[in-house]
């Protein structure tokens, strides 16, 4: 995770309610965080005052029901159900569903954060909502998983990694049907070699 992250010059920054509810809890992120690879945000660096945060939580209910939409148009086995009407969005916490997810996208828009790492099943959606409701002729939002982010390390002339570690890597993300895909795009970056 270090060498990846080194290696795509990118510091994560971590929206507030997912290190709370998703990641505080485990070593690996607090080291994370301790060697200064990962960042935790603060609300107060994007919602200023209560006008902010009014218009972000208005905003965090549309954008769930629009997600809710695109999971039953599509057949999804996520979910977005509806919020309660009295709902505190910022400690609101319900299992399978995108909870994290629109708060992700939100801060990144108003971060203007340009692109969002991610290991959610349902991408295509997180994509539509990016697409569709926060990107605009001065904003583009990209949203990558860890196959991206691989490909993304692959095309760069400096790529730190041999053939044989992105094989592994693809291995221990449990994407193996993929090596075959990701060795070609090596040798089209590198050469034809195994290293």
């Amino acid at each position: 995770m270090k060498e990846i992250l080194q290696n795509l010059d990118f510091q994560p920054v971590i929206h507030p309610y997912i290190w709370k509810n998703e990641l505080e809890m485990y070593s690996y992120t607090e080291k994370l965080k301790n060697e200064g690879l990962i960042r935790i945000a603060s609300y107060e660096e994007f919602l200023f005052d209560e006008d902010d945060t009014e218009l972000y939580t208005q905003q965090f209910r549309e954008l769930y029901k629009h997600l809710g939409e695109y999971y039953e148009t599509t057949d999804s086995i996520k979910r977005a159900d509806d919020l309660p009407d009295n709902c505190d969005i910022f400690n609101y916490r319900r299992a399978e569903t995108s909870i994290g997810d629109v708060h992700v996208i939100l801060m990144a828009a108003y971060m203007d954060i340009p692109v969002i790492f991610t290991e959610d099943g349902d991408i295509s959606a997180l994509k539509s909502i990016a697409k569709n409701r926060i990107s605009n002729e001065s904003y583009q939002m990209e949203i990558y998983n860890a196959l991206d982010a691989l490909e993304l390390i692959i095309k760069r002339p400096d790529c730190i990694f041999s053939k044989k570690e992105i094989e592994k890597m693809l291995n221990e993300i449990k994407e193996r049907p993929h090596r075959s895909k990701f060795k070609q795009l090596w040798d089209t970056y590198h050469g034809d070699n195994s290293k």
